[in-house]
């Protein structure tokens, strides 16, 4: 330990740079001049604190120093944290019915055929807002969308053409609305022989692009994924149970499914070596419940070079995957939110290991769930969760009209961070660390207990919302959005 101590204070501080910061943390603990240096170096402060708030540092191609950064880190922390936002600004809805958040920029379709987008603002990450519009001259109409702002990247669907009798999922630039360069096919075809009357659902994953064609008229759903750079066709199922999915990485994904007999069961799948693992939950209580609605959502973060001038962003490594499902129960309708671990999810066919006995312990450790009233959260204004924090609207103590936000962070380093430490690093909020037993109100017929850590915390939104202002929540990574149907806007927490 001696010669250790010996060598230059700079050295010393040259080799911690390569530790990670758990390494970091536990040199902290081992003596009083470890500790100082580390806490006294800015570039090993700001590595421990990325890691332990799940971010990722920013590209260094600013003046910004470390220090700069760890204090800009700590603000965003902060503010999170105590649900301080900067400003409000109001984003009118547009005439058209297409609309879709993701890599913090919201789009919306007009009436004409065009499509309009907003960059949402960050104060604390030094993000401007911007709009700009697309269209109407894509070529087609447009029946769907999706975007991944750090590729460029926007996928359009083309409605089911009668004379070939397929989709066309289109490839183009979000910047521009041109072919995009990276895929070699510029339209991903879908083959589909009748009317098409129903709903998509569009997700984007580094690589891979996945749709989910839900028809009204027909039992069978279709689930659809690519490789958009090179069209290569990953997976192609036909299912009457299938009702939602998420992607869980570049080769991963998730899928639920709904039997005949209202049996949830989620699949997580491995696309490249075609492995499964089946995620059941257990059968409903009586003949008086039954099972609406179910679907799965997920935003990992960004999954590619992020604008040079951003100091940190979301690491998208684990992220939380929450799973709704709506149920009727002695004619009350309740929704279950369940939170899952993505990191646990894709280790079932990643790296199996011996799973806890029991049909059901599958949800103890890695899981948390709830039931709340069937309004919330909405099963339209889906975009309520981001990296491993969710967000939803509480109605106040006295029964009247929604009038909080509260926020669920299942960050586990983190909320382990801030236990050891007995407190919530300058932050309001608490800390739920114990299991949760769900029995005697909820649909099933057997009890379960859950036990994934989270942290929350509740701010009123008084002089946001009035009284009687029925509204529902979603969230990006610097923003809470307020989505107001019968004011038709969109009010913006800015953080």
């Amino acid at each position: 330990m001696k010669r250790i101590l010996s060598l230059p204070t700079e050295l010393i501080g040259y080799i911690f740079y390569y530790l990670d910061y758990r390494d970091l943390l536990s040199c902290t603990q081992v003596c009083s001049n470890f500790n100082t240096l580390i806490q006294g170096t800015s570039p090993l402060k700001y590595k421990i604190g990325l890691a332990i708030r799940g971010k990722k540092d920013g590209p260094r191609k600013t003046a910004m120093s470390s220090a700069g950064r760890l204090a800009r880190l700590d603000k965003h922390t902060s503010a999170w944290k105590n649900l301080k936002w900067s400003r409000e600004i109001t984003i009118p809805m547009e005439d058209g019915t297409l609309w879709e958040i993701f890599g913090g920029v919201l789009v919306q379709s007009t009436n004409d055929n065009r499509l309009k987008f907003w960059q949402l603002p960050s104060d604390l990450r030094g993000i401007e807002e911007k709009i700009w519009t697309l269209g109407p001259d894509f070529g087609f109409t447009v029946a769907d969308v999706a975007m991944d702002p750090l590729q460029d990247l926007l996928v359009l669907i083309d409605g089911i053409n009668a004379a070939t009798s397929e989709f066309c999922v289109h490839m183009r630039t979000l910047s521009a609305g041109t072919p995009h360069p990276l895929s070699q096919p510029k339209v991903l075809h879908c083959p589909y022989e009748d009317e098409f009357d129903g709903s998509y659902c569009i997700q984007i994953f580094g690589d891979l692009v996945a749709v989910l064609f839900t028809p009204i008229s027909s039992e069978e759903n279709l689930l659809m994924v690519w490789e958009w750079k090179t069209g290569k066709l990953l997976l192609d199922s036909v299912r009457s149970d299938l009702q939602s999915f998420s992607l869980l990485s570049n080769d991963c994904i998730i899928i639920g499914l709904v039997d005949q007999d209202i049996l949830p069961l989620l699949v997580v799948m491995d696309l490249g070596l075609q492995v499964t693992h089946c995620l059941p939950y257990p059968p409903l209580r009586d003949h008086t419940s039954s099972l609406h609605c179910l679907q799965i959502r997920a935003d990992p973060g960004p999954l590619g070079e992020v604008d040079n001038t951003v100091p940190f962003y979301q690491d998208n490594q684990d992220f939380i995957v929450v799973v709704t499902m709506m149920y009727t129960v002695n004619n009350t309708t309740e929704n279950v939110i369940h939170f899952m671990s993505s990191k646990y999810l894709i280790s079932l066919v990643k790296s199996p290991v011996d799973q806890p006995s029991g049909l059901y312990a599958w949800m103890l450790r890695h899981t948390r769930m709830y039931i709340t009233p069937s309004s919330e959260p909405s099963y339209v204004w889906v975009c309520h969760v981001f990296g491993t924090r969710f967000v939803i609207i509480e109605r106040a103590p006295n029964g009247n009209h929604r009038s909080a936000v509260r926020i669920y962070d299942f960050n586990q380093s983190a909320i382990r961070r801030d236990a050891q430490m007995s407190a919530n690093s300058g932050g309001s909020g608490r800390i739920e660390s114990t299991t949760n037993a769900i029995a005697a109100d909820n649909p099933y017929g057997e009890d379960i207990t859950t036990g994934l850590p989270y942290w929350t915390n509740v701010a009123s939104l008084e002089g946001v919302l009035a009284c009687d202002q029925d509204c529902q929540m979603m969230c990006s990574e610097d923003n809470i959005v307020i989505v107001d149907p019968e004011l038709r806007k969109y009010t913006i927490l800015v953080f």
